[in-house]
């Protein structure tokens, strides 16, 4: 509609927009705290809520973390799309009067909602059908369902979940 949502939302590297700075806000905050648990901590229930994991499978979790990050290397299309925003200004501010009894864990989800349809920008078979230049052979996926849960919540069906810490 060209009515500026993206650029509201993501902004350009020059000028973020809402998501880049509210994330930067909820970072500064944790890294200034000990309130971030180890990742892997907390597990999604796939409606939209999330459950305390038990500590061997928060053990097992930090081993595949430690394993990935290890071989893990950025390719060139990983470059090329981040671009500038490796070198972005990033906000400087936190929340002082954080709660300290509890403890923190973000989640990243990402869906775009299109001629009344929900894609999960996070599931690479959806994303290879939305930009088909990204893979010639990507197969079309279904859109993801929206569902009720029992508390009478609105969540999407099958949607990636994904603990960021950074």
């Amino acid at each position: 509609t060209s009515a500026g949502k993206t650029y509201t939302v993501t902004g350009t590297p020059e000028n973020p927009g809402i998501l880049p700075r509210v994330l930067d806000l909820a970072f500064n905050t944790l890294d200034k705290t000990e309130l971030k648990p180890p990742k892997g901590s907390f597990k999604s229930d796939g409606a939209n809520s999330f459950v305390v994991a038990p500590s061997s499978e928060i053990l097992e979790n930090q081993q595949n973390n430690l394993n990935k990050t290890a071989h893990k290397k950025k390719s060139s299309s990983d470059l090329a799309i981040l671009g500038d925003w490796t070198r972005r200004e990033r906000e400087k501010d936190f929340i002082k009067d954080l709660d300290h009894d509890y403890y923190y864990s973000i989640f990243i989800s990402y869906v775009e909602i299109y001629n009344k349809a929900v894609y999960d920008l996070l599931d690479d078979k959806q994303f290879d059908q939305l930009y088909p230049l990204r893979s010639a052979t990507a197969k079309p996926q279904p859109a993801k369902n929206l569902r009720q849960g029992t508390n009478k919540q609105v969540y999407v069906q099958d949607l990636a979940e994904i603990e960021v810490q950074s």
